[in-house]
């Protein structure tokens, strides 16, 4: 089964994915940053903060 994972990017949503259910938060991190919408919102800015809560939410943190 799935779940719907909100992604923030400094706190404002910008992308719902659904991720496999059960995925601890390194590897909802890992699967969060791999899909290619959200690969796009980071290009060219520097990660500072991940703060993921499995199977709810993944907000990062950017500078740039």
């Amino acid at each position: 089964s799935t779940v719907e994972v909100l992604v923030q990017l400094n706190g404002k949503p910008k992308a719902r994915l659904n991720l496999a259910a059960g995925l601890d938060a390194a590897a909802t991190l890992a699967a969060v940053k791999a899909a290619p919408e959200v690969a796009a919102l980071l290009e060219g800015k520097t990660l500072v903060k991940e703060i993921a809560v499995p199977g709810k939410l993944v907000n990062l943190v950017v500078k740039g």
